[in-house]
């Protein structure tokens, strides 16, 4: 009975070890975009200028352009309303001042929470559908946009405390595994060679 107390106790250490602790089922990863904060801004200006020049239609081109790089640019969405105000598309400002009012104050968030936040504007559109299919193609645009910054800063943040590590921190964990291992083996071998 001592042997088979210890196999299964040996049985539970090794699978805890071995579990990632994580109950759900893996999620696939959605494919990073490329957001470029300078190309973005490259092409709010020129439809600031554009706008100057009274052509709204390239102004609303640039700058649907300049937010598809980087679309938490809060500037850029009003202007984008403006703009298509000054064209005559009411659809359209209001579909930008919707996107201008919520990225302010996804600004002031956590990366996660924004994300989250966005995520569950395609939740509300699979119940009763937004009238303008382009808000759940932005909220998606912007969920995208927001975990992709926040596993960014992740990595950046594992990367620093990766490098203060100490030898110890590193390093220690290999005696204590092989002791570890060791000893459940040596108690093994004591325990079946008793009988």
């Amino acid at each position: 009975m001592n042997k088979f107390a210890t196999l299964v106790l040996t049985a539970l250490m090794l699978a805890g070890c071995a579990g990632n602790g994580d109950p759900r089922s893996p999620t696939v990863a959605e494919p990073p975009r490329h957001f470029d904060f300078n190309q973005a801004v490259v092409a709010i200006n020129a439809a600031q200028v554009a706008v100057k020049s009274g052509n709204h239609g390239d102004a609303i081109r640039s700058l649907e352009s300049g937010l598809s790089l980087w679309p938490a640019h809060q500037p850029g969405w009003a202007a984008l309303s403006q703009a298509y105000e000054m064209n005559g598309d009411a659809a359209g400002a209001n579909f930008a001042g919707y996107f201008s009012e919520r990225i302010a104050w996804a600004n002031s968030l956590h990366g996660k929470t924004a994300a989250a936040a966005f995520d569950n504007i395609a939740l509300i559109d699979k119940e009763k559908p937004f009238a303008d299919p382009r808000i759940v193609q932005t909220a998606t645009l912007l969920s995208a946009f927001y975990r992709q910054g926040e596993a960014r800063i992740t990595g950046v943040q594992a990367a620093q405390l990766e490098s203060h590590k100490t030898f110890g921190q590193r390093y220690l964990i290999y005696p204590v595994a092989i002791a570890t291992g060791g000893i459940i083996l040596y108690k093994l071998l004591r325990s079946t060679g008793s009988d």
